[in-house]
């Protein structure tokens, strides 16, 4: 998680904010290009598109984020001994958030 102040003014700050989300697939059966890595891609362009379509979340008519995006995803994450038997990606989304 990261919090940087982006433009302060007299009555608010506008604050850009990281988070770092790790998606964890229970690795099926034997391994296969189409089992395996293009499933954790599908899960993770699903996430895409989820942000993308709700760059500036509001709920109710209250703001809560704007400019919402996926960064960057990493397929290939170090991984812990607990991890061994998941795919993980790791998926950075940054986002504004006026205070």
């Amino acid at each position: 998680m990261a919090d940087e102040l982006d433009q302060p003014t007299t009555e608010d700050q506008i604050r850009t904010y990281g988070l770092l989300m790790r998606l964890y697939r229970k690795i099926p059966g034997v391994y296969s290009r189409r089992n395996n890595l293009e499933q954790l891609m599908n899960y993770v362009d699903r996430i895409k598109r989820l942000i993308g379509n709700n760059s500036n979340y509001t709920v109710s008519s209250t703001y809560k984020w704007n400019d919402g995006v996926i960064s960057f995803v990493n397929y290939e994450p170090e991984l812990s001994d607990k991890e061994l038997d998941y795919q993980v990606a790791d998926i950075m989304f940054n986002c504004n958030v006026l205070i």
